[in-house]
């Protein structure tokens, strides 16, 4: 594919695994991310265009929704990304002619599956509002665990045995497979779906 994919995604760790994935995929051979809708906005001039927007619905400086309106004049395939259940938003996503309407919490398998479809010229949407947390390894559980325990990615990497760039590794991982970009809310999620626990580890 020529035309570059844009994603607009304000947590750094996720957009980069994102962007990773996308790659690695191989739907784009470039990505351009970035952070915010002002950050997207200031990419859109005469002759850029994109294969694919990718934009999160909460972003610092306004709703993704709304910036995926305007995305439609500078890709020619517009995708709202989410991280939580907001009710009536697919709906809305869907009125407003976006081809797809992609939860977080999809495992990168199915991310990728679900891209492919809005490539080739379908939509893709959830049958169900809410889409299951993919299983995590039990290394993934061993350092969402630790970050629990508030410890950072080098302490982490250290207690674990491992690099620090494995460990940023798991967590994007966790990230996409739990549907968040942020450290409470992964060990929050994860808690709650029994994932993980913190009993007889020290």
């Amino acid at each position: 594919m020529n035309l570059p994919v844009l994603i607009v995604e304000d947590h750094p760790l996720f957009r980069s695994a994102l962007a990773s994935t996308v790659q690695a995929a191989g739907l784009a051979a470039d990505c351009v991310a970035v952070g915010s809708a002002a950050q997207a906005r200031a990419l859109w001039r005469p002759g850029v265009r994109y294969a694919l927007a990718l934009i999160d619905q909460r972003l610092p400086d306004g709703l993704g929704l709304r910036l995926a309106q305007e995305a439609r004049a500078w890709a020619d395939r517009c995708v709202l990304l989410t991280g939580a259940e907001e009710p009536g938003l697919a709906h809305q996503a869907r009125q407003l002619g976006l081809d797809g309407f992609i939860p977080k919490s999809l495992p990168p398998e199915a991310l990728v599956a679900a891209l492919r479809r809005v490539l080739r010229g379908d939509r893709w949407y959830p049958e169900q509002p809410t889409v299951a947390a993919a299983p995590l390894t039990e290394r993934q559980r061993q350092v969402l665990r630790e970050v629990g325990r508030g410890r950072s990615n080098r302490e982490i990497a250290a207690h674990l045995g491992i690099s620090e760039r494995t460990v940023k590794e798991h967590l994007s991982v966790v990230f996409i497979r739990l549907g968040t970009n942020r450290r409470a809310e992964a060990i929050a999620q994860a808690t709650s779906l029994g994932l993980i626990d913190f009993e007889g580890e020290g």
